[in-house]
């Protein structure tokens, strides 16, 4: 009876933790299945891009403007640059806002920051297009 009662003990042990096994590795396969369907479709998605990218030149002329800032020769880009002061109550007449000590000498280095953000924005973008298609 203690033999018939510790082989039903072992037994029952060893189905539990077969199908804790089970259940984790079917888990994990739902998980991987999803996964592989997302890359699946981002895959997709790099797909057509990448045709656009040769066959489109409307989109290449987009990308160029939108996201790397270019303009065609004989255009003229505006670009607002803060330039950390706030425009006082009485107008642009009144006195810089004591708030701001340096108000008055941002005006000299203003163009400075806008020409390295712009350097910045252009080789972080070129650098990221890149790093995509040398996946």
């Amino acid at each position: 009876m203690v033999c018939a009662a510790v082989v039903a003990v072992w037994g029952t042990v060893a189905f539990v933790g077969q199908y804790a096994r089970t259940y984790a590795l079917a888990r994990e396969a739902a998980r991987l299945d999803q996964q592989r369907q997302s890359l699946m479709v981002r895959n997709e998605e790099l797909r057509e891009e990448i045709g656009r990218l040769q066959t489109d030149n409307a989109y290449i002329e987009h990308l160029a403007r939108t996201e790397l800032g270019l303009v065609r020769p004989g255009e003229i880009e505006f670009m607002l640059v803060p330039n950390g002061r706030t425009t006082p109550p009485g107008g642009a007449d009144a006195a810089p806002d004591a708030a701001h000590p340096t108000a008055g000498t941002d005006d000299q280095h203003a163009g400075q920051p806008a020409r390295a953000g712009w350097v910045e924005r252009l080789i972080a973008r070129v650098s990221s297009l890149l790093a995509r298609f040398h996946r």
